[in-house]
């Protein structure tokens, strides 16, 4: 089971997707466009370590998605 895991001012919201199951990577895919959409930056949690997500992929196992980052 993989998850895209959202951070935002509500907190934490999590959408799990199965591999095997093509309604739920469609789902998956769609949050984690709409908040693309959004600047939102998505990075991979993966045990050979961490990096920038583009695009969704099904494949991976975690992804974390946060806010852009504002400053002056």
């Amino acid at each position: 089971m993989s998850n895209l895991h959202v951070l935002d001012a509500t907190g934490d919201s999590e959408t799990p997707w199965n591999k095997d199951n093509q309604a739920e990577i469609d789902a998956a895919r769609k949050v984690f466009d709409d908040f693309k959409r959004k600047n939102y930056l998505a990075y991979s949690v993966e045990k050979s370590g961490n990096s920038i997500v583009h695009n969704f992929n099904p494949e991976l196992e975690l992804i974390v998605m946060t806010p852009p980052n504002v400053g002056g």
